[in-house]
Parts: C-alpha cells; sequence; structure tokens
C-alpha cells in the first residue's frame, strides 16, 4: 500500500509540473485567421444566397434538447443548423446526387464537425434521399429571409436579378 501511495504522488506532482510548464499563449503565427470574427456569429459573416458543401443529418437521439432558437428539437420536422444564417432563414436544400430537394427553416447552429455546410433533420434526410449514407454533396439556396435581415434580402434580390429573374 506505501508503495502504490508513493507511486501515486509521484504520478500527481509530474503532471503538475507538465501542466505547468504547458505555454498558455500561442506565437503570432500559431494564431487562428479568425480576422477578429467568430465563425458561429451569425451577424457579422456576410450570407451568401447559394452555397454548397455536405450536408449531414442528426436524429432521434438529439430529440427534446433545446435548440439555439429555442424550441426542442424534434426529428420529424423540416428544420436544419446553419453556421452563419440567421435563425427563422428558409432555404432550399438539394441533393446533388439525385436531384431531389427540400425547404428547410434553421432553427440550430451547427455543425460542428470541420467540412460540413449543414446539418439537417432525420426528416429533410429522408426527403433528400441520403438518411442511409448519413452524407450527401448538396446546394443550399436562402429562399425567404427572415423579417429584419435587410442584408439578406439584398443578397437574395441580387442573386435572382443575376440569374435572369428566377430562381436556380
Amino acid at each position: 500500500m506505501t508503495w502504490l501511495r508513493q507511486n501515486w504522488v509521484n504520478a500527481a506532482v509530474l503532471v503538475i509540473f507538465a501542466l505547468a510548464a504547458w505555454p498558455t499563449t500561442l506565437k503570432a503565427s500559431q494564431a487562428p485567421r479568425s480576422r477578429g470574427r467568430h465563425p458561429l456569429n451569425a451577424h457579422t459573416v456576410q450570407h451568401r444566397a447559394v452555397q454548397l458543401g455536405v450536408a449531414s443529418y442528426y436524429g432521434r437521439w438529439h430529440r427534446g434538447r433545446l435548440t439555439a432558437s429555442g424550441v426542442p428539437f424534434d426529428d420529424r420536422k423540416l428544420t436544419a443548423a446553419h453556421r452563419t444564417l440567421p435563425l427563422g432563414t428558409r432555404v432550399k436544400v438539394t441533393n446533388l446526387r439525385n436531384g431531389r430537394s427540400v425547404i428547410v427553416k434553421i432553427n440550430d447552429r451547427g455543425p460542428y464537425v470541420r467540412h460540413r455546410l449543414i446539418d439537417l433533420s432525420a426528416a429533410a434526410a429522408r426527403v433528400l434521399g441520403f438518411s442511409h449514407r448519413g452524407l450527401a454533396p448538396v446546394k443550399v439556396r436562402v429562399v425567404a429571409p427572415p423579417a429584419g435581415h435587410p442584408d439578406l434580402e439584398e443578397a437574395d434580390a441580387g442573386q435572382i436579378s443575376f440569374s435572369g429573374g428566377g430562381g436556380s
């Protein structure tokens, strides 16, 4: 017992010294290139009317948890999580593999996995036909900005005028 206690104390002291020696600041060359903006802050990121990327979905295991909008998550509704678009924005998501589309409402923040554009509810993933795969290449287009966000209305209007008067 004494031998075990002594080894425990030695290990604890070693961990304390290691943590004390750990660098507390990053060098300027190692600092992330955020340019003063947090990637999840919806008010400082420019909104693009059309985005291309990878979609994933989250399902039943998140049911009942509060979303960023304050509403409990329901995987049976057509909702989604996006990093930068304002909550309440409606977007048309098109699966680029099979051409299926669905309109969802942004009610949460995410995805928190790198290189993902949007997290859809399980119902939206079923409509798009990728619930068995888990991931799909998608096009996301803003179709109706929430009230009080003129920057999105202008971006959407600019997209429509450049595309010849119709949606893509």
